[in-house]
């Protein structure tokens, strides 16, 4: 006779599989642990020819597929539109690199001095995809890979598993903005630039451009909001707002020194979303504690 464990887990069809108590996270957390920490290491730049894509593109794409053959049909049902909207998104570049035919690809609009020097030069009727640039679609592709792998792991963790993927993106992003604080301090054409395009005697932190950098740090607001406000039995409110707050303090100064007028703005809009999140959830427990 099989005895069935309390813990479980699920299998590709979703239904319950056995967990033993070793196995104190999901495989699709492993995976997307692994994947972000890979991400923010070599993903800073979204050139063609960055060093490091040849890593991180095909070890998201391994990713990819391995999330996707984790994926049940509870997942899908749970988050349908999430993962219709990454799919479409990929479609949508794909489609663009489908070649046309002749009569087609001649009638869209811009394509006039082509065609006319098409004809000047005896090239004749040509197949040609509806992208003007080929190469940068690829690119563009490519650069799918990592979040539609973030995505399809995302939505397979458990619930507690939540709170440990917030807590490593914040620790990610603190990574990056002490690093663009010591970029600062050193010296402009030193090793803490990651990338040989970038803006030198800037805080770019892990990244090559300061833009990405302040809207990483305007991201991080709202996430240390909601990090604080986690009920967790080993840690105190009083704590984790006090480290919340500290955090905060250090990347809103360092968001304005990044000169990003785009950060500026997301940085003002973080603000007002972890207002919103601090104010939803005290608001939400308040009526939970009332008789």
């Amino acid at each position: 006779m099989m005895y069935n464990s309390p813990r479980s887990g699920r299998n590709r069809r979703g239904s319950k599989l056995h967990r033993s108590p070793a196995a104190a996270h999901s495989k699709a957390f492993l995976a997307l642990s692994a994947l972000l920490v890979l991400v923010f290491a070599t993903g800073g730049a979204s050139r063609a020819d960055v060093e490091s894509l040849p890593v991180l593109r095909p070890a998201a794409t391994a990713f990819l597929f391995l999330g996707l053959y984790w994926l049940n049909g509870e997942h899908l049902r749970a988050h349908r539109f999430l993962l219709l909207w990454g799919g479409a998104c990929a479609a949508l570049v794909l489609a663009q690199l489908i070649p046309l035919p002749p009569p087609m690809w001649q009638g869209l609009p811009g394509r006039d001095l082509i065609v006319q020097i098409d004809q000047a030069v005896g090239l004749g009727d040509h197949w040609r995809p509806l992208t003007m640039t080929p190469a940068a679609t690829r690119n563009a592709f490519w650069s799918l890979m990592p979040p539609l792998a973030c995505l399809v792991l995302a939505v397979q963790l458990e619930p507690a598993e939540h709170k440990k993927v917030l807590l490593l993106v914040l620790a990610l992003g603190l990574t990056s903005g002490v690093m663009g604080m010591l970029q600062l301090l050193g010296d402009p054409k030193g090793p803490l630039y990651l990338y040989d395009v970038t803006g030198h005697g800037q805080a770019v932190g892990l990244y090559a451009n300061r833009n990405h950098q302040a809207l990483l740090l305007a991201a991080m607001l709202p996430m240390l909001a909601a990090w604080a406000l986690t009920r967790d039995g080993a840690n105190s409110a009083r704590l984790r707002a006090l480290v919340a707050t500290g955090a905060g303090a250090f990347f809103i100064p360092l968001l304005l020194i990044t000169g990003s007028r785009a950060g500026l703005i997301m940085g003002s809009v973080g603000l007002v979303l972890a207002g919103v999140i601090i104010a939803a959830t005290r608001r939400h427990r308040a009526g939970q504690s009332a008789p």
